[in-house]
């Protein structure tokens, strides 16, 4: 019997946002270094110096990312013929 575990480095702004949008609203500081960078940016700037993004990618803190990375994980290892244990969902096994 082998066991592995892995550690995926960034592994929740690998995954894709699904459902409704969700949008976040950029920090003031933030937002001047993006307008400096990117000046075309500048007409998404609401009146009042507001700049939202939409959330393509999750990010550490949203409510479903673990639950995206969890289904984007447990799909990758399906196609490799990996199960999820009767007792555990949260563990994968490949019985050969």
């Amino acid at each position: 019997t082998r066991i592995g575990k892995i550690d995926v480095k960034g592994a929740f702004i690998q995954t894709e946002m699904e459902g409704p949008p969700i949008y976040i609203k950029i920090a003031p500081e933030t937002k001047k270094l993006i307008v400096d960078l990117l000046p075309a940016i500048k007409k998404y700037v609401t009146p009042e110096g507001i700049l939202y993004c939409q959330l393509l990618k999750a990010l550490y803190g949203c409510v479903q990312a673990s639950k995206l990375w969890y289904n984007k994980l447990t799909k990758f290892l399906r196609s490799l013929g990996y199960e999820a244990s009767p007792t555990d969902p949260c563990v994968m096994r490949k019985i050969v």
